[in-house]
């Protein structure tokens, strides 16, 4: 399983991208939807499922990113 985080964004949902072209689907999404209009990013994409950056179901994130 592969979680991608900010991947409603530009990069985040082209890596999805990248993924589903390799055959990949086990991805779980994660991102904040601040005004929903980011989600089309994802539009075509195949993912597992979908998991909020808040969620108290993980025990240690590392992410590395910058803001644009």
């Amino acid at each position: 399983m592969i979680l991608v985080t900010g991947a409603y964004g530009f990069i985040g949902s082209q890596f999805v991208k990248f993924l589903n072209s390799k055959g990949v689907t086990n991805i779980i999404v994660s991102d904040y939807m601040d005004n929903g209009r980011q989600f089309k990013n994802l539009n075509g994409c195949t993912f597992a499922g979908y998991i909020h950056p808040d969620s108290k179901n993980i025990n240690r994130l590392i992410q590395l990113n910058t803001l644009s």
